[in-house]
């Protein structure tokens, strides 16, 4: 928070609580006031009333009675010009008999006068308003007297009417005396109220920046208690609340980093929902089988955005509605960017003191590689039945015949051992081939790796299928640099070397053309990037077997170094082949720290490469 922010709320604070001081102030100012003026006012009224009273009654004797008109007019200017008031004198009828201050002719009757009315019925009366005749503000205090015995009696009212002016000029000094006796008094309080509300805003706005601080996460200011009242045992309260929250913050980091980790280093992807089907938490797995970029997140979207898989959708529904405690398993598919993984779901609800779960867990374990294995291993036994069944249904079907009938002719007899003969071959070889595959892929044949010389097996391995070619009327032809070296087992290079060849020659056509070629290379492409880094040097072999056979459509090439995979089933078969030998080739080269790549191009043959180190450096 910025200075010129902490000032603000503590000048804010500060009017704050001065406010109410100086609303009390006001407040006892207005009353006094009010109060004040009107008992100045009734008090000046009433005592001028008294004194009015009495010179109506000492000017009721120097009047007489038997004038009136001008006369009477004379006498009450003469004796208003003494007393200073306005002298009128009136008949029991209300007519004007005598004024001070306008002829009484020309006044109307003042029977309805309330101060007259009130004097002939009571003896006396007051009244207090602006004389419509003079135009000012006047108190009127009239008396009635009376002349003669009972039976000769005459009444009139003396009235006398005296300026209000003298009571306003009262109330005026009565009024700046309570005034200037307010602000005396609010500015002698004032200092202390502002020095007592300073101190309590600053020790109230210590408290906020204190209290904000805790809660923002970062170090509190320092805060101390200034005095035993309850701001103090109030500051005293939140230190020790502050200690107790750190450290109970403090162990929830703790125990979210090691949530965290969990979930990072965790195989299976997460995900924790509301019943909403909002999603609260997801790890780094769960972000990856959904298909999350870095920038992007699960959290806070809806699992139907996410995954429309039905399977999913009814295992939420499901635990979302079942019993709590209750976990239920599904297996699901996801297709996302052209994947097809498959999911074992297991979805548990999250308990709850109060035994309704709010969120619930789905674990996700990608059973993707289980399935594929699954289905290798069927495929693999199907096809080693197929396989196995072929020959020994042929061997069991000949030897029969021999037993029954073709002893007895031994031409017969001897072209039915031959056929028995070349599938107990085939039976060999199959078996041969899977002892291969499988010590390679269990580790159980050993590499004998040293630094040979490359033209020596390719000539080794060419003479080994030149019977073949040479029935078949395919060309050999080698292209191939002297001198060059691999770093690798004798025995399995030449083998890889025979597996390709035969496979090449065998699949080219009358008067076609195998070449063999092999030549330095860079070091070779995996999936993950380079095997060996790009300033290594001319470390590598590359090894370049290339027919002129049908080729492969572009769909078969990453199946062909499966097992037992054939694109022509009933050409492959007959042509002798077991179909494991280029997958024969794939596990020694991939033993040898090398890559397998294969090209093919439908009516203009195939092309094998292996990359084999040159020398061990290549390999380390």
């Amino acid at each position: 928070m910025t200075n010129a922010s902490r000032v603000g709320r503590s000048a804010g604070l500060l009017v704050r609580l001065l406010a109410p001081y100086l609303f009390a102030l006001a407040a006892v100012a207005v009353s006094v006031y009010t109060y004040s003026d009107r008992v100045v006012e009734n008090l000046y009224v009433a005592t001028m009333s008294d004194n009015v009273l009495r010179q109506a009654q000492l000017l009721g004797a120097l009047l007489p009675w038997d004038l009136q008109g001008d006369a009477m007019d004379q006498r009450c200017a003469a004796l208003a010009g003494t007393i200073g008031a306005r002298v009128t004198v009136i008949a029991a009828d209300g007519t004007v008999l005598g004024d001070s201050d306008a002829p009484s002719a020309t006044l109307v009757n003042h029977d309805d006068r309330p101060e007259v009315v009130a004097a002939f019925a009571e003896g006396e009366g007051q009244a207090a308003r602006v004389s419509t005749s003079v135009n000012r503000r006047l108190l009127y205090r009239a008396w009635r007297q009376t002349h003669g015995d009972a039976t000769t009696a005459e009444t009139r009212v003396v009235r006398l009417a005296v300026a209000m002016s003298t009571v306003d000029h009262a109330r005026g000094r009565i009024r700046a005396a309570i005034w200037g006796g307010v602000v005396a008094a609010a500015l002698a309080a004032l200092w202390p109220a502002l020095l007592l509300s300073r101190r309590l805003s600053r020790r109230i706005a210590r408290l906020t920046d204190f209290a904000g601080a805790v809660a923002a996460g970062v170090p509190p200011p320092l805060l101390r208690s200034e005095a035993d009242d309850v701001i103090g045992r109030l500051e005293a309260h939140l230190l020790a609340m502050a200690d107790s929250l750190s450290a109970r913050l403090q162990a929830a980091r703790e125990e979210r980093g090691k949530l965290e980790a969990v979930l990072a280093g965790m195989v299976e992807g997460v995900l924790v929902i509301d019943r909403s089907g909002t999603i609260r938490l997801a790890n780094q797995r769960a972000e990856h089988l959904f298909d999350r970029s870095p920038s992007g997140t699960l959290v806070g979207q809806h699992l139907i955005n996410v995954s429309r898989d039905p399977d999913l959708q009814e295992l939420v529904r499901e635990v979302t509605r079942g019993e709590p405690g209750r976990r239920l398993v599904r297996e699901i598919s996801l297709g996302n960017a052209g994947r097809g993984e498959s999911l074992q779901a297991t979805a548990t609800p999250m308990p709850e003191p109060t035994g309704d779960p709010r969120l619930f867990i789905l674990v996700f374990h990608d059973v993707t590689e289980l399935k594929k294995l699954e289905t290798t291993r069927r495929d693999f036994v199907a096809n080693v039945s197929h396989e196995l069944r072929t020959p020994l249904t042929a061997i069991r079907g000949y030897a029969e015949t021999l037993r029954e009938r073709a002893l007895r002719d031994p031409e017969q007899a001897q072209q039915f051992l031959g056929i028995i003969e070349r599938h107990a071959e085939r039976l060999t070889r199959l078996t041969e081939d899977l002892l291969t595959i499988s010590d390679l892929e269990l580790g159980r044949a050993a590499l004998q790796r040293v630094s040979m010389p490359l033209a020596p097996a390719i000539d080794a391995a060419i003479e080994v299928v030149r019977d073949k070619a040479e029935q078949g009327g395919v060309e050999i032809h080698l292209e191939s640099e002297p001198g060059l070296l691999v770093y690798g087992d004798p025995d399995r290079i030449q083998q890889v070397l025979v597996n390709l060849m035969d496979n090449a020659v065998k699949f080219t056509p009358r008067g076609g053309r195998v070449t063999v070629s092999a030549h330095p290379a860079e070091p070779p492409e995996h999936e993950g990037g380079p095997a060996m880094p790009r300033d290594a040097g001319r470390r590598w072999m590359v090894i370049s077997v290339a027919d002129s056979g049908p080729g492969v459509p572009t769909h078969h090439l990453q199946r062909l170094t499966e097992r037992f995979y054939r694109v022509d089933q009933a050409r492959s078969r007959e042509l002798g082949g077991t179909g494991l030998g280029l997958a024969i080739v794939k596990h020694i080269v991939q033993a040898h720290g090398g890559v397998l790549r294969i090209e093919s191009e439908v009516g203009r043959g195939t092309q094998v490469y292996v990359y084999l180190p040159a020398d061990a450096a290549a390999v380390n």
